[in-house]
């Protein structure tokens, strides 16, 4: 689609070309500071023209001479909406690289951007912020642009209504010393001739193609021109005509077009055909089976509606992420699932890993009965009054708490875990987890100490000595104590050491579509942490009365629990997955879904949450109950 646009200089006269040429326009900015701002309305073809000028950058520094290639900047398109403002803008681009482009070398990248090698092309500043925000992280953007990086040169990429309301947060114009190009609507002569265009290469049987472009020719100010004075409109209007390369539109869509009276009444015409036109030719794809024209709208109008709850709660509603979907399940149900599912989970785990080390079948079937029964039956009736504490610490009440305690988290989000964050240190965080588990340990150790003390010297069966059993059993809830505060701290210390929170995970530029699978990796790492040492701690002890290897098994069993409990999110995700498959509320495979939505032009992603593409197009899905 030839989509132009217009120049605004300070210092240079006005240019009128098309956006194939941007290059070109850049290439005669000033050599010594080359700064530039491109500016559109909504679907007018802003990333399209990064692309250009990226490609068109790039073949004109393939014919320089080695000398001069080897220090003219390689221009790079990276996208904005992972940035969360307060990181240096070097430092970022220096991760975003790294993940963009994996056998770029951290150390090279990072000479790269240091030495004006790189050349940032940054697109979505206006997809940076959130309505919370207000503006604060493209604003901040920009402030960095115009100090540490002043003198260095970029593109920002922006629409024009957010790109002036940025500019009016700051004591500037936007964006230092730079040039200003502005994307044009199409005119109504580019729009036929690209539908012609268009038309002549497939070579349609349909007429439908012909009635459109006639119909554009006779009435240039129409409703019908006038919508599709975007190239995302012309897109939309294409896919009706021509979806997913089927030459043949659906019957009557040519009419459906050109009686439309309104450019609004076109939109929500162009809008229903959006799903129909992603969804035809997929049938023979067998991850997309099931994705028919109103299973896909069903899905489409969960997450709208959901977000529209969120919005009536003072929440985010604007994008959601892969660790919320669960919400479109129902949170109630969804939480008592997830509750029994870690419960049972945890129960089958205990008697399993006993049975084993029996090391006969009849060991495993007895372990996971025991297990079964005693943690359900005898952890309640441990939990009365008279031995309420050590009820609830007995082994066999644990799944039950367990449960409960994953089935009251209002809303976990998924656990990140990594070596390093840029701009933050690890070991405080270790040291004080550790510390915090002892203390924790200490407290422990003193009521669990109390508590064996009392059920020790009051045992009729332990007399005549009940002071040496008080004084043992003091010492015994002491030492456990401890020993648990140790476990307690080392797991505490690695989860807060190497745990990323969600501004942490926008400086480890964390995939969207990883979630859930970062998630599950920590609640591994974290439960076999846990169990190891655990186990290791407890095969003394048990040695006194069963062996060894039951310590061993008890401690993998406390780690599997514990690993349930870290992976809140990723449980609560395959929970809503289970409850899809009977309600089906939204596809049983989200992530899935999800990434195909985005890539068809139905969800776009902001930082590592899924937003619709336009606002107009959420509003229109919760007014439509289907698409008939």
């Amino acid at each position: 689609m030839r989509v132009g646009f217009t120049t605004t200089s300070r210092s240079r006269p006005a240019v009128a070309a098309d956006v194939s040429n941007i290059a070109a326009y850049y290439d005669r900015l000033d050599r010594s500071l080359p700064r530039l701002v491109v500016l559109g309305e909504p679907g007018s073809g802003k990333t399209v023209a990064a692309i250009h000028l990226v490609l068109g950058l790039l073949g004109t520094r393939r014919g320089l001479a080695d000398a001069l290639r080897a220090v003219q900047p390689v221009p790079v398109r990276v996208n904005a909406s992972g940035w969360d403002g307060t990181q240096d803008f070097s430092s970022w681009l220096t991760t975003r690289l790294g993940y963009d482009y994996p056998k770029l070398r951290p150390v090279l990248a990072r000479k790269l951007v240091e030495d004006g090698l790189i050349l940032p092309v940054i697109d979505g500043l206006d997809e940076m912020d959130t309505p919370d925000s207000q503006g604060s992280r493209g604003r901040a953007l920009l402030d960095q642009l115009n100090t540490a990086w002043r003198s260095e040169p970029v593109v920002v990429v922006c629409r024009t209504t957010e790109f002036l309301q940025l500019s009016h947060l700051g004591a500037d114009n936007g964006l230092h010393a730079a040039e200003t190009v502005t994307l044009q609507p199409l005119s109504t002569d580019r729009i036929r001739r690209y539908l012609t265009n268009f038309r002549d290469d497939i070579n349609p049987t349909s007429e439908a193609w012909s009635e459109v472009i006639t119909h554009i020719a006779t009435e240039p100010d129409g409703a019908l021109a006038t919508a599709l004075h975007t190239p995302w409109m012309l897109s939309l209007a294409i896919n009706a005509l021509h979806p997913a390369g089927i030459a043949r539109p659906a019957p009557g869509i040519a009419d459906q077009l050109t009686s439309c009276t309104t450019p609004d009444a076109l939109e929500n015409l162009l809008f229903a055909a959006q799903i129909p036109a992603a969804v035809v030719g997929l049938k023979q794809k067998k991850q997309y089976r099931n994705y028919t024209d109103a299973n896909v709208h069903a899905w489409m109008q969960s997450l709208a509606r959901r977000l529209e709850q969120r919005r009536s709660t003072g929440r985010d509603g604007t994008g959601i992420r892969l660790d919320e979907i669960w919400e479109i399940a129902g949170t109630t149900r969804c939480r008592i699932l997830h509750g029994l599912t870690v419960g049972i989970i945890t129960i089958i785990s205990f008697g399993l890993l006993f049975g084993l080390v029996s090391g006969t079948v009849i060991g495993v079937e007895y372990g996971i009965k025991h297990g079964m029964a005693k943690g359900i039956v005898y952890g309640l009736v441990h939990a009365i009054p008279s031995e309420l504490m050590s009820g609830l610490m007995s082994a066999y009440a644990l799944p039950l708490v367990s449960g409960l305690v994953v089935g009251l988290v209002k809303s976990p989000p998924a656990t990140w875990m990594v070596w390093g964050v840029p701009e933050r240190s690890r070991w405080p965080k270790l040291v004080s987890g550790l510390k915090r588990g002892l203390v924790v340990g200490l407290i422990f150790g003193v009521i669990f100490g109390v508590i064996c003390a009392v059920k020790f010297g009051f045992d009729p069966q332990l007399a005549p000595h009940p002071v040496f059993w008080i004084v043992f059993g003091l010492l015994f809830g002491l030492v456990c104590g401890l020993l648990f505060g140790l476990v307690f701290g080392l797991v505490y210390g690695v989860v807060a050491g190497f745990k990323v929170d969600a501004n942490s995970q926008l400086r480890v530029v964390v995939d969207e579509r990883q979630l859930i699978y970062g998630d599950t990796r920590a609640a591994a790492l974290i439960g076999l942490i846990f169990g190891l040492v655990a186990g290791l701690i407890l095969m003394p002890v048990y040695s006194f009365y069963t062996g060894p290897a039951q310590g061993l098994a008890a401690g993998l069993a406390y780690g599997t629990m514990v690993g349930l409990m870290v992976g809140r999110a990723a449980g609560r995700f395959f929970a809503a997955t289970l409850i899809f498959r009977s309600t089906k509320a939204f596809s049983v495979r989200p992530t899935v879904f999800l990434d195909w939505a985005r890539r068809n032009g139905l969800l776009r992603v902001n930082g590592t949450a899924y937003q619709f593409r336009h606002e107009t197009y959420r509003q229109w899905l919760l007014q439509q109950p289907s698409l008939e």
